[in-house]
This record gives structure tokens, C-alpha cells and sequence, in this order.
């Protein structure tokens, strides 16, 4: 018999995306599932569509409770889940097609890993705007600590991901924490996981960014929760791991200067400004490329910063998004071309081939 797996979804205020949420999971072809729906003292009709839908499917059960946040809704599904193997999907978001809960488990599967992680999309209406490199291994925890480091190659989402439920014994989300809670979270099951398996040549979960949404939202105070998870898990990868420190400062000083460029984005005062610019300059610059650019714009002239962020917003709106972003690819795309021109040009005339 297949290993039950158990589906935790925390649900606040998300009426209009429950249904097809809670759909998508019910119609996978990977049966033996559990389905954990969190109320989280929800306002909407949410409480209402939960008991619904339990009445309509056996696997599903409800726990209601008072309103705490993500984090303490998550570790109430964790306290009674059944099944073997964890995943983690948010209500207003959906599983990416019928196959995904078998294509984790699949994944997880491999070597007998602690944790299994697949690609997502994450979409901007229909668009997707992000997505995972493929790669298809099986790496320890330090390796996936590393790649998180270096961004692109490991997300530190969990609802791309399933989980032994072994592996999370004594671990649970900082409840405190209202925005990237996941970061801290995912550091940890790293830390503990000896095997992780990535297929990211398949998708299992699609990510949308909604307008309420506290990680995609205009600039707020909760943004500065997110440079204090990651630096949280930065101290922690610099004790538990010193070859990794300059890694781990380089993530940290690219996270500040995006937060900061996001506020200027908005218009927003950015409050700790001087605060979160002594935090890059604690250690000697280990930002690379664009970020460096941005970094010495933000210290120099952020006001030249704002005018170029406000300009290209409202190009962006004059000549209409899609075209925008048509001719500014072409643009780069030329650049690129000319610039590797002159970089063997340069290397001929060095070498003396010219």
C-alpha cells in the first residue's frame, strides 16, 4: 500500500481561491492522502467552505482556531498529522497539475531521501515570472544550504517540497514571524536532512502573487522581518559552517539592497535605512555585479535611483507593459552581443593577435 501523505493548508480570508485549492489536491492520482485545512480564525466564509468539503471527502479534516498567523496554523496541521511524508500548500495557491503529489513522493523517494523538492511557477496572473533551474541530483544538507546561498538553484519555499515526517520531530515554524517565515524553517530541516532529492525537470506547485500578498506587497515595516530571518539563518550557517561565511555575507548584503530598492520603488520612506546600510558595511563589499551598482547608488545618490526606478515605471506605462519589456530585452540582448565582441577584441589585442 502507498505511504499516506499529509496535505497541511492553512486558510485565512481566501473564499474566492479555497475551492479550487482544496480541488486540486483532492484530484491527484496519488490517493492515500490526508488533507489537514487550518482556519485560522478566518473572517470570510472560509470556516463554512472547510465544513463543507468535509462532509464531501473522507480524507479531509478541519481543526477552527483563533487567529495566530501562517506559522502557528501550520504547526497546529503538524501536530496531528498521520502520514509519513509532509507537504505544505497555501490556500490561495494551487497544485500544479494531477501528478504532483506523485512526482514529490517519487522524489523523495530516491536514494530514500529526508526531503524531496520539484520546480513551481510563480505567476503574475497567467505569466510566469520565476522558476528553478532544472537540475535532477540528490545533494546532502550543507549542499542545499549552499545553493540556497547562491539563490537561484534552491528555494527556501516549503510547498515545493515533501518532507519526511521524522525529519520534522521537534522542529517547528517561529511563530512570531509574519513574513519569510519559511527561511528559518527550511535552514533548520537542512541542517538535519543527510539526503535531498531535486527534480526540478518537473513542476508540482504554481505560486500567484495576489495584491495582498505580504511577500509581493509595496514596501512595509514587514519587509525588515525578512532581512532579520535571513540574518538569523546567516549567524546560523556562519557557526554551524565557517567556510561558508562569505557565501552567506553575500546573500545577506544582497537581500538589504533589495529591500531597499524596493522602497524606493514605492515611494516609500525607508525606515532603519541607516541602519540596514551599516549592516552591508559590518564586513568589506562581497556584493558582485548589478547589486554592487545599486549598492553604491543607494549610498551615493538614491535620489538618481528613484528617478531611474520612477522613469522606468512610467515608460512602462506609457508604451504598455509587454512591448516595454520586448524592447528592453532587445536592448540587452545587443549589449550583451557587443560587449562579448569587445571582450575578444580586447583579449586578441592582449595576446597579440591583433
Amino acid at each position: 500500500m502507498d505511504d499516506l501523505v499529509s496535505v497541511i493548508v492553512p486558510v485565512y480570508n481566501v473564499e474566492q481561491y479555497l475551492a479550487d485549492c482544496v480541488d486540486s489536491i483532492l484530484n491527484q492520482t496519488y490517493k492515500n492522502i490526508e488533507v489537514i485545512l487550518i482556519d485560522d480564525g478566518a473572517k470570510d466564509d472560509c470556516p463554512k467552505i472547510c465544513d463543507e468539503y468535509v462532509k464531501k471527502d473522507t480524507r479531509i479534516q478541519v481543526i477552527h482556531k483563533k487567529n495566530g498567523g501562517l506559522s502557528s496554523a501550520r504547526n497546529a496541521g503538524m501536530k496531528i498529522c498521520k502520514g509519513k511524508y509532509i507537504v505544505f500548500v497555501d490556500s490561495d495557491d494551487l497544485l500544479y497539475d494531477e501528478n504532483s503529489i506523485q512526482y514529490l513522493i517519487e522524489t523523495c523517494k530516491v536514494e530514500d531521501s529526508d526531503v524531496g523538492v520539484c520546480n513551481f511557477q510563480k505567476l503574475k496572473g497567467t505569466k510566469c515570472v520565476a522558476k528553478l533551474k532544472d537540475v535532477k541530483d540528490v545533494i546532502s544538507g550543507k549542499d542545499s544550504i549552499i545553493a540556497y546561498l547562491e539563490e537561484d538553484k534552491f528555494h527556501c519555499a516549503v510547498w515545493n517540497k515533501i518532507y519526511k515526517k521524522a525529519l520534522l520531530e521537534g522542529v517547528t515554524f517561529d511563530e512570531k514571524t509574519r513574513i519569510c517565515e519559511d527561511i528559518e524553517f527550511t535552514y533548520i530541516i537542512a541542517n538535519k536532512a543527510k539526503k535531498i532529492s531535486r527534480d526540478t525537470t518537473k513542476y508540482v506547485y504554481k505560486y500567484f502573487v495576489r495584491e495582498v500578498s505580504l511577500t509581493e506587497s509595496k514596501f512595509s515595516e514587514k519587509a525588515l522581518d525578512e532581512i532579520d530571518n535571513i540574518k538569523k539563518a546567516v549567524d546560523a550557517i556562519q557557526k554551524d559552517y565557517p567556510d561558508l561565511e562569505k557565501l552567506s555575507i553575500r546573500r545577506y548584503q544582497r537581500s538589504i539592497v533589495s529591500v531597499l530598492c524596493k522602497a524606493l520603488k514605492s515611494n516609500g520612506n525607508i525606515k532603519g535605512y541607516e541602519y540596514l546600510m551599516d549592516e552591508i558595511e559590518k564586513w568589506p563589499i562581497e556584493l558582485v555585479g548589478y547589486n554592487k551598482v545599486r549598492y553604491y547608488m543607494l549610498k551615493h545618490c538614491q535620489w538618481m535611483l528613484r528617478l531611474i526606478y520612477m522613469l522606468y515605471y512610467k515608460m512602462r506605462w506609457f508604451v504598455g507593459k509587454d512591448r516595454f519589456c520586448h524592447y528592453m530585452g532587445w536592448w540587452w540582448r545587443q549589449r550583451m552581443a557587443k560587449t562579448k565582441k569587445y571582450i575578444c577584441w580586447q583579449r586578441s589585442w592582449r595576446f597579440g593577435c591583433i
